[in-house]
């Protein structure tokens, strides 16, 4: 069973901070713009930003692990389990989890909360899940009981 409550504003905060200097730092104003949705198209949930486009620092490598299918939403926020499984904040309603595994055919996708809207920021830490929600209009913090 997942359990879901708010922690206090301050905690916010300090969470919220940390999460998008980590997701942020490395991307230039004009590669966001570059990358944003085009809100008069249609989002077919088809196809991952190519990796061409994406600029990595020197010795780092981009590699797509996996684009979402048509049925998985758009997948907007992210971050990773103790277990390094991946946990994704997706655009309308939910968190999906994908489990990667080395062969790609078992890599496995399930959708573990599906109540909250617009999960903007992702952050594990200290075995809970923290989760920006703009449109349910709240910072959550979900524990597996």
């Amino acid at each position: 069973m997942l359990h879901i409550q708010q922690p206090s504003p301050s905690f916010f905060w300090q969470t919220f901070l940390i999460t998008v200097l980590v997701t942020t730092p490395t991307l230039r104003l004009n590669q966001r713009q570059s990358l944003a949705a085009d809100p008069q198209k249609p989002a077919t949930g088809s196809e991952a930003t190519p990796v061409s486009s994406i600029t990595a620092q020197p010795g780092f490598q981009v590699e797509l692990v996996r684009s979402a299918a048509t049925d998985e939403g758009s997948w907007i926020s992210m971050t990773f389990d103790e277990r390094g499984r991946v946990i994704l904040g997706r655009d309308v309603l939910g968190i999906g989890r994908l489990t990667i595994s080395d062969d790609p055919k078992n890599t496995r996708y399930e959708l573990i909360e599906k109540t909250l809207r617009h999960c903007r920021g992702v952050l594990y830490a200290h075995k809970s899940l923290y989760v920006c929600a703009t449109d349910s209009k709240g910072f959550y913090r979900l524990q597996d009981t």
